[in-house]
């Protein structure tokens, strides 16, 4: 392959170069070329599929336990606390099934969601909320104060451009909020093609921190938080990914703990419960280690538009330079 055919980072334009060939994707079985820009270190998944609708059916949507799912909306709402002052317009993009949109509607928020096309008309109608199917849908309806992506950015098959609608949508002075899976962390090190969090092909580009942070300061923002991991996601993170390199079907535990349909029910899911009982000390540790090195399952970003700031967008150009020009 020329390298003018080559795939090259969304984050800095360098050539990817090869990482972890034909990683498969736990649904379908089909595989995927993971690649790796040895400038920031981040990823993509090669090829980038034209339809990627396919790889989001019945086997993708789960339904977390109560507890989770409250759980982890109690922590989402806890860091948002944490940095905006008082309720607004939120946006949150990557709903999902509408939870932390509902979150946040009690909590006095004005939320809008934003949902892959074919599920949008359904997460609306179940929640009573305005969901739309992308962000170009969103034109008209003006800016929103807070926009949140929980584990949504690593999906876009053009993250640099789709920050550049998340910025527009951004009113001054507010503040985006930013959870994605650390391509640099522990968990990508220590597993390859085995993490649980590398799911090709839906998660289409894989972050650093480094990367991340740059990316996000390209625009015009400003990074006033940054944290390294998520309880939920690390913990299960390290069993299910610890599994899927000890047993043949990938993340049947994980799969059956969020009610999916499963491909059956043989001796690897009870081998796989069982082994997930015992590694959850190791786990615990694992997840630990992850936090002191900062260097967790997840990169979490907080960073603010500044207020009537000229947003400046950098002109990426072959080998990583940068030139700034007006937004």
């Amino acid at each position: 392959m020329s390298t003018d055919d080559t795939p090259r980072c969304a984050m800095c334009a360098v050539p990817l170069a090869p990482h972890l060939p034909a990683a498969r994707d736990p649904q379908t079985g089909e595989a995927f070329d993971v690649l790796r820009c040895p400038r920031c270190g981040s990823g993509a998944i090669a090829p980038i599929p034209d339809d990627l609708s396919r790889f989001y059916g019945a086997a993708y949507y789960g339904k977390r336990h109560g507890f989770t799912v409250r759980y982890r909306c109690w922590r989402r709402m806890r860091l948002l606390r944490r940095h905006v002052a008082k309720p607004g317009r939120l946006l949150d993009v990557g709903c999902g099934d509408g939870d932390f949109l509902s979150t946040a509607a009690r909590a006095g928020w004005r939320a809008v969601g934003v949902e892959r096309g074919e599920r949008a008309p359904d997460v609306a109608h179940e929640g009573g909320f305005v969901v739309r199917g992308s962000l170009d849908e969103l034109r008209g309806l003006g800016t929103f104060d807070v926009i949140t992506l929980w584990h949504s950015f690593e999906h876009m098959t053009d993250p640099a451009a789709e920050l550049d609608k998340i910025v527009e949508l951004l009113a001054d002075g507010g503040t985006l909020l930013m959870i994605v899976p650390d391509f640099g962390g522990l968990q990508a090190r220590t597993f390859g093609r085995s993490w649980y969090h590398l799911d090709v092909p839906r998660h289409v580009h894989h972050f650093t921190q480094p990367a991340l942070r740059e990316l996000v300061e390209s625009r015009g923002l400003v990074v006033i938080g940054m944290d390294h991991h998520e309880i939920e996601y690390d913990l299960f993170g390290w069993l299910q990914s610890t599994l899927n390199a000890l047993l043949p079907t990938p993340n049947l535990f994980f799969n059956w703990l969020t009610r999916k349909p499963l491909p059956h029910r043989g001796w690897d899911l009870y081998a796989g419960i069982a082994l997930a009982t015992l590694l959850m000390p190791l786990a615990v540790v694992a997840t630990a280690l992850g936090i002191v090195t900062r260097r967790g399952a997840t990169i979490n970003v907080v960073a603010r538009k500044p207020a009537f700031a000229r947003i400046t967008r950098p002109k990426l150009v072959p080998g990583g330079a940068r030139v700034a020009v007006g937004g």
